[in-house]
């Protein structure tokens, strides 16, 4: 197939790919009624784990950084998908603390990969130099309306597939990764130069520099202070928020439509 027919292809199949997999549906909302009443874990055990999120997206930042480098932007969104997959999975499948932190490990490192990658994928499958940026919002704009009209069905149908089924919800999120994954194997890899050994030498010398210049900075440690700390207030409020419904014994049915669309949110912003 013609290079300019594969980039072409890569554009028309984005918008659907962004549907299925630009965030989890059916999980958010229901997650913590899952773990709690069907896993039998406790909220301070949930708030413990939770934590380890955000630590492990820090730690593996760099690490995903070079592996999107080393394979390029189609296969490690590829693996990006597989380690979300392999998450919802491994909720289904786990009933301790230990599967829990491991859950957010495989999240941490798939979205780390997913976040790096999508966005440059779609741009570097757009030819048109002129009109570039405006082919970009249009295509991701598509994508990401597609997703919200799929998100506002899963938050109205969570509570109900809950009540049916304890594990319905958790294995309709999981099977719509998956469809993102199959997805991913539909795209077409986009030109992409891969670094050189003495690339990599001055990566990893501008990136040591970058990391003294933020530790010097009195300036930057007080953003990344604060932005640490709004991120775990919010993420402290939306499992306060889950645990607050349990506990006042809001019926299962209703859980997605309060919790599905502010919970979805608190997760995009990290």
């Amino acid at each position: 197939m013609d290079e300019s027919l594969k980039l072409e292809k890569n554009i028309k199949i984005y918008p659907f790919y962004k549907m299925f997999s630009w965030d989890l549906l059916f999980y958010y909302a229901i997650i913590f009624l899952f773990l709690v009443k069907t896993k039998g874990l406790t909220a301070s055990q949930i708030f413990f784990a939770d934590a380890f999120y955000p630590i492990f997206k820090f730690l593996f930042q760099v690490s995903c950084a070079r592996i999107s480098d080393y394979f390029g932007l189609r296969k490690s969104i590829l693996i990006g998908n597989i380690f979300v997959s392999s998450a919802i999975l491994l909720v289904l499948l786990c009933s301790n603390i230990i599967g829990l932190i491991i859950v957010n490990l495989l999240f941490a490192i798939g979205y780390n990969l997913k976040e790096l990658c999508e966005a440059p994928f779609l741009n570097s499958s757009i030819e048109n130099k002129e009109k570039k940026r405006e082919i970009f919002s249009k295509v991701d704009g598509i994508g990401g309306a597609k997703f919200y009209v799929v998100d506002a069905i899963a938050a109205a149908s969570t509570g109900f597939l809950f009540t049916i089924n304890n594990y319905l919800p958790i294995i309709l999120s999981l099977l719509i990764s998956i469809i993102g994954t199959i997805l991913c194997l539909t795209f077409s890899e986009t030109p992409n130069i891969k670094p050189s050994r003495n690339n990599i030498v001055i990566y990893n010398r501008d990136l040591q520099n970058t990391f003294k210049h933020i530790f010097q900075s009195k300036r930057l440690r007080s953003l990344i202070m604060f932005s640490s700390f709004f991120a775990s207030l919010l993420a402290i409020f939306k499992t306060y928020m889950s645990s607050l419904l349990v506990d006042i014994e809001i019926p299962e049915i209703y859980f997605g439509f309060i919790t599905a669309r502010n919970s979805s949110c608190f997760c995009n912003f990290f």
